[in-house]
């Protein structure tokens, strides 16, 4: 997989699933957690009482990370920058054709 492919998987992942796990019967996780989709989650805290908290990734500073990584030295570069979004356009329309 090309790094533009993951990034593009890392910045559509949904949260549903992430939120639907943290709701979830005590029970009902370990038989939904292999169908669900938690590349957005980055920490789940469920307490008694009916506490939840729901930690999901950054998409922008995520998508900033790329486009530094994707930019290197040369940020201000128009070229280098078409470049990148043609890339990462690229890997969204075969993510959309996938899918």
């Amino acid at each position: 997989m090309k790094w533009e492919e993951l990034a593009w998987e890392l910045l559509q992942a949904p949260a549903q699933d992430a939120v639907r796990l943290a709701f979830a019967d005590s029970a009902e996780v370990l038989e939904v957690l292999g169908k669900l989709d938690l590349r957005a989650l980055v920490e789940c805290e469920r307490k008694p009482g009916g506490f939840v908290r729901v930690k999901l990734a950054d998409r922008m500073a995520l998508l900033a990370a790329l486009v530094k990584a994707g930019f290197g030295d040369g940020g201000d570069d128009p070229e280098k920058a078409a470049a990148f979004f043609r890339a990462l356009d690229e890997a969204a329309s075969t993510g959309r054709e996938e899918g």
